[in-house]
């Protein structure tokens, strides 16, 4: 069970309500969240070795953060959406203060 109103959990919860998604919508961030941080709930980097690392073709834009984020392209958007070069500085996306939701 995730206790909604405590670290980052609420964090995520808050910033859902902030962009105005339904609870259904919520919900799946929430499930995403917490499958993709190996149900930490804290932004973390794709696990494995260096080495197993370095053989990604999207190396090294690695996945980071709450939903894993990989390939240049991306950070470049996030980077664009945030206003934060993720792409100097990859591991910026482990600070929470940098969730965002992307309501569609």
């Amino acid at each position: 069970m995730v206790d909604l109103t405590t670290g980052d959990t609420a964090l995520i919860v808050e910033t859902c309500r902030k962009h105005g998604l339904l609870r259904n919508q919520a919900a799946y961030v929430l499930a995403t969240a917490k499958l993709e941080t190996a149900h930490t709930m804290k932004p973390v980097r794709e696990y494995g070795s260096e080495k197993y690392l370095r053989s990604k073709p999207y190396y090294p834009f690695v996945g980071m953060g709450y939903v894993q984020i990989t390939w240049k392209a991306n950070y470049e958007r996030a980077s664009r959406e945030l206003g934060v070069d993720f792409v100097a500085n990859p591991r910026l996306l482990l600070k929470p203060e940098y969730v965002r939701v992307q309501h569609q």
